[in-house]
């Protein structure tokens, strides 16, 4: 049984391209680059073992390992997108250094 009828050749292999890119996508947003979903799981998965503020900083160093490995492909291939999204991942790691700020104020009160 087919969705499509096989006299539509074009919209056959649209759907087909589209359902090959978002297979692709979802196995890509799953390595453990911080701020991408793996990196997330990454987090939580380490989370449970030790306290969050140091899963979160190990998943941004492991974040900043797979932004470099991105940046140097992206050069090495010539492909931007790659250079744009290792830069991305690289200034979004800085939610460790929020998340540890946020460890060392917790409990401080200001007086007015």
């Amino acid at each position: 049984m087919q969705v499509l009828p096989p006299s539509l050749p074009i919209t056959n292999f649209v759907i087909g391209w589209l359902a090959v890119t978002n297979v692709s996508l979802a196995f890509f947003n799953l390595f453990p680059a911080f701020p991408m979903d793996g990196g997330r799981i990454l987090r939580a998965l380490l989370a449970r073992s030790r306290p969050y503020t140091a899963a979160t900083r190990t998943a941004a160093r492991v974040g900043t390992v797979f932004a470099l490995l991105f940046a140097i492909l992206g050069v090495l291939s010539f492909s931007p997108i790659m250079i744009v999204l290792a830069l991305f991942i690289y200034a979004v790691t800085s939610e460790s250094r929020i998340m540890a700020l946020s460890d060392l104020l917790e409990g401080v009160t200001v007086a007015i």
